[in-house]
């Protein structure tokens, strides 16, 4: 995910790594008890955007 908002949104890595840490889908994908963890990566980043889970 920290990759993808670097490559799609032309950020520094430190920049995308805290912005990302500290997002609504962090605190998702460190639920491991969820099925948001094991989500593609592309899946991830769409969520990201969108600000909210997709819909499968």
């Amino acid at each position: 995910l920290i990759i993808d908002v670097c490559n799609n949104q032309s950020k520094k890595p430190i920049d995308a790594l805290i912005e990302v840490y500290n997002s609504w889908l962090s605190r998702k994908i460190e639920d491991y008890n969820s099925s948001v963890y094991y989500e593609n990566p592309s899946y991830l980043y769409e969520s990201y955007i969108e600000g909210k889970m997709l819909i499968n």
